[in-house]
């Protein structure tokens, strides 16, 4: 039985203990209760040698007393049984309209653990922990976190705060690099999938065929919004594949439409140089950047010597946007 830290025993007939009494002794032990003042409730014989009855939680320590008294009982702690001379008392259940006061202050710990749990579940849940930029948009992450951040969406705002939808349109408003951009909540992320402008026109035509690579590299992201993607993120491509397909698949039959998607690649670009000055490394290394219009990602350089002459091969990794629509 659980040590009583509540005071349950002071409660009247609202918080009952259910037992079973089995052997010869039951109809003796029933007496033996009622001329001792304990009040019985809901007895009833399950056969010749047992009975079921129910007792006032403050009459338990009586109760085991008398049973003591009757036939020198032994507890055992595991089955918590007690049993002599054929005589056999065991707890069935706890019950009464006050059970659930009852249950609730001896598993106090536990129920109040498992509501801070849930509540501190709901709270952490609605936080923002972390914002990434996906998309072709995403080569202005920079300037896309700082406007963010001047409209007060940083890391740990509450998602519950956040209108994702107009927060989208609002990027697309007030950021005249970016053409569409999307927010969604994964978790505890705030994903932000943004397509930049073209640079080569800031209008729509409607009426593109494909979205085809004009270099040969790794694919950063790719997104068809209208039309189906051939490769995937990780994927190489080469100069001249077609990305992005006008044929589409619709209740198994295929349909031709006007693409609009967009995609980055990582793409390498060599330069050699050549120059008497060693010093020159630099400088080769400004030419090649210079030389470029596409976001650079790293700079490698190998020097070599030849005839007196130092050569400089200058290796570009470069990330390329493409949107068509």
């Amino acid at each position: 039985m659980r040590k009583n830290i509540f005071g349950f025993d002071k409660l009247g007939g609202g918080l009952l203990c259910r037992y079973g009494v089995i052997g010869n002794n039951a109809d003796a032990l029933l007496k033996k209760l009622v001329k001792n003042g304990i009040s019985v409730y809901s007895a009833r014989k399950k056969d010749a040698k047992t009975v079921i009855l129910s007792i006032k939680y403050r009459d338990v320590k009586k109760f085991f007393a008398i049973i003591e008294e009757l036939c020198y009982t032994v507890f055992d702690e595991k089955s918590k049984t007690y049993v002599k001379r054929g005589l056999t008392v065991k707890r069935i259940k706890t019950h009464g309209v006050l059970y659930p006061f009852y249950y609730l202050a001896l598993n106090f710990g536990f129920i109040l653990g498992a509501a801070i749990f849930i509540l501190s579940s709901a709270f952490f849940s609605d936080l923002v922990f972390s914002i990434e930029f996906v998309g072709t948009g995403s080569v202005y992450e920079k300037n896309l976190r700082a406007y963010l951040s001047e409209n007060n969406v940083v890391e740990f705002s509450r998602f519950s705060a956040l209108d994702l939808k107009r927060l989208g349109d609002f990027i697309v408003a007030d950021n005249d690099e970016i053409l569409f951009a999307e927010c969604e909540k994964r978790g505890n992320r705030l994903i932000v999938d943004s397509v930049a402008k073209s640079r080569s026109v800031d209008i729509l035509s409607g009426n593109a065929d494909a979205l085809i690579s004009d270099v040969d590299g790794v694919i950063e992201s790719i997104k068809a919004y209208r039309g189906k993607a051939m490769f995937a993120a990780g994927d190489y491509v080469k100069k001249g594949d077609v990305l992005v397909s006008d044929v589409i698949e619709r209740n198994e039959v295929s349909i031709k439409v006007n693409v609009i998607a967009s995609a980055t690649i990582l793409y390498e670009k060599s330069f050699v140089y050549e120059s008497e000055d060693e010093d020159y490394l630099k400088t080769a290394e400004s030419l090649a950047i210079s030389s470029s219009d596409d976001e650079i990602i790293s700079v490698k350089t190998e020097i070599n010597k030849r005839d007196n002459v130092f050569i400089f091969n200058v290796v570009l990794t470069a990330k390329k946007v493409f949107f068509v629509g």
